[in-house]
């Protein structure tokens, strides 16, 4: 077993701080559980059951009419980015969010926790 006495003042504190962040995601989860009724499991994902090593893709589907407005996409994508954040337990590679219609489809990409990309189609074609 370490001790915190043992460590050295930079590698302490980059542990509390973890430690801080954590907690306060895993607050804010419980929080939006609470608010929305919703699970905290991705939609889809992609990887080898008990492994974070090779955790691959995680997928959030909307509705583009879905019930639960702007505050359930938001609470999608901030799980994608906790679930990407290569701090975090889970370390998929890829998070993928995807809205969709009947006519158009609206896709951002996530990595490391952060915002990449977003491509946007109607009727089939990129626009």
């Amino acid at each position: 077993m370490v001790y915190a006495e043992h460590l050295p003042k930079k590698k302490l504190k980059e542990l509390v701080d973890r430690i801080i962040k954590a907690e306060k995601m895993e607050r804010q989860i419980a929080e939006a559980i609470m608010h929305f009724r919703i699970s905290p499991y991705p939609d889809i994902v992609i990887h080898k059951r008990n492994r974070n090593d090779e955790n691959a893709v995680i997928i959030e589907v909307k509705y583009k009419d879905d019930e639960r407005g702007d505050e359930g996409r938001e609470y999608d994508r901030a799980k994608i980015k906790a679930f990407t954040d290569s701090e975090q337990t889970h370390k998929y590679k890829c998070g993928v969010f995807l809205e969709v219609s009947s006519q158009e489809a609206i896709i951002e990409v996530y990595s490391k926790g952060q915002y990449v990309l977003t491509r946007s189609f109607q009727r089939g074609a990129q626009i």
